[in-house]
């Protein structure tokens, strides 16, 4: 099916299909991800990560398998020769996923796809411990765990001398 966009935006049709265009890129979405894909032409998106890229230090991403993150990751390596490193997180809980959707798949889907190397960092509910220090580096009350798992992240980053991280 053809959609298109209400707003009127400068964006050309947004038509479901299994891939996604994003000038230069072209990423084939794995048969597994079962979404709709949307073909996207960004060019202010893609100057936008080259120009992040260009650090003297290593530039790493996150990575949750996602259509942002995997877009960051997409045209990062298309603008880089040199290796992403990538991050995510792998939930270990005694109940399962508490009824969130469990994104590791999907990064590692990406992750090997796109042929970068993704760092997996596992956390369990003791994570909750650090709630203290988010709150204080947030400087805000959030109801929201994601917070803990990227500083989770942000940290173990750290330690392999990764100072910059794309998000998406």
């Amino acid at each position: 099916p053809t959609l298109t966009d209400p707003f009127n935006t400068e964006f050309p049709e947004i038509v479901a299909a299994p891939l996604i265009i994003v000038a230069p890129v072209i990423w084939l979405a794995p048969p597994t991800l079962k979404v709709d894909v949307k073909v996207v032409e960004s060019p202010t998106l893609n100057e936008s990560v080259k120009a992040q890229l260009e650090s003297d230090v290593t530039v790493g991403s996150f990575l949750s398998g996602g259509l942002d993150s995997s877009l960051i990751v997409a045209l990062a390596k298309a603008n880089k020769k040199d290796n992403i490193p990538c991050y995510t997180i792998k939930v270990n809980t005694k109940n399962g996923n508490d009824g969130f959707e469990d994104d590791l798949p999907y990064a590692i889907e990406v992750a090997n796809h796109l042929q970068v190397d993704l760092n997996i960092i596992e956390v369990d509910t003791s994570i909750i411990q650090k709630l203290p220090d988010m709150i204080y580096h947030l400087d805000e009350l959030q109801a929201d765990p994601a917070p803990l798992n990227v500083m989770s992240i942000c940290n173990y980053a750290k330690s392999n001398n990764i100072k910059v991280l794309l998000s998406g």
